[in-house]
């Protein structure tokens, strides 16, 4: 993993800025994609936006390196800033080619706050009009990080018998019938003989007895929620994730045993599709 911190120092302001503020930007990385149709760059990473600032330090980044630089730290990789304009597209400032290894050796670490321009800053021009300096990036942090292997998830508690409604059985039963005989007074107040009310004293019984102590169900507002996993959490936790790809060899693609055709597999580079399952894959693996 490759963490990652930029800031921008003296851009150049273009005719298209408001006199009266200065602009906001962001900063994209990207690597270099070869193919047998010839080189390109694919954006791999997008900071948001910094507003009215001329001297901006955007967001931190982690990076997986096979990402941005397919494992290799000498991969051309391109810095790129850009005006940003919200609604509307974003006009390109200027950029910069450099690799992993020369963002970890232009660190600039504590002495980030340097004013003169160092020799490890990293100089932006125009894209169309070479040579012309339009501003400087400064590394203010750039480090590798070895991405520890994840804790499996601790498997899940045992199920709970379910509990009675009131709990547990209570412990003030009698010793035994015979004994609860002892304390019982009935006394008849009917209408005949037929029928009457019968009251029952158990307190003799029950005064040897441990306390009764009922449990009641819990409220509903104490009962914890179930939340819905989000993706992420599916993958942190070992999910794994089938990846399948269609293809479709249409005779407009051109004929694969030709170079420069778009199936065409050279033993020295990857052509568009082979760029794009790969750029996919590594997005999703990382």
């Amino acid at each position: 993993i490759l963490q990652i911190q930029m800031r921008a120092i003296n851009l150049a302001l273009r005719n298209s800025i408001p006199w009266n503020r200065e602009p906001d930007t962001v900063v994209e990385l990207a690597k270099q994609r070869v193919s047998s149709t010839g080189n390109s760059w694919v954006a791999v990473w997008r900071s948001g936006p910094v507003f009215n600032s001329l001297e901006p330090t955007w967001d931190k980044a982690e990076l997986n390196i096979g990402s941005i630089s397919h494992g290799d730290l000498s991969w051309p990789i391109r810095i790129s800033v850009w005006f940003y304009k919200q609604g509307h597209a974003d006009t390109l400032l200027g950029v910069c080619e450099t690799t992993v290894d020369k963002l970890l050796n232009a660190c600039m670490g504590e002495d980030d706050d340097v004013e003169e321009v160092s020799e490890k800053d990293l100089i932006l021009t125009r894209l169309n009009n070479e040579g012309k300096e339009v501003g400087i990036i400064r590394i203010t942090k750039a480090v590798l990080l070895e991405r520890l292997p994840e804790e499996p998830p601790p498997p899940p508690p045992p199920p709970a018998s379910t509990p009675s409604l009131y709990g547990d059985t209570p412990t003030c039963a009698p010793k035994s019938m015979g004994s609860m005989t002892n304390g019982v007074s009935m006394s008849a107040h009917g209408m005949n003989d037929s029928f009457g009310s019968v009251a029952i004293d158990f307190s003799e019984s029950f005064a040897s007895s441990a306390p009764c102590e009922i449990l009641l169900p819990p409220m509903i507002e104490d009962t914890p929620r179930m939340t819905r996993p989000r993706f992420k959490e599916y993958v942190d936790s070992g999910c794994e994730i089938d990846l399948c790809f269609a293809i479709d060899f249409t005779s407009s693609n051109g004929d694969p045993r030709i170079p420069g055709s778009l199936h065409y597999q050279s033993p020295d580079s990857l052509n568009d599709y082979e760029e794009t399952i790969t750029s996919i894959g590594d997005a999703l693996a990382s």
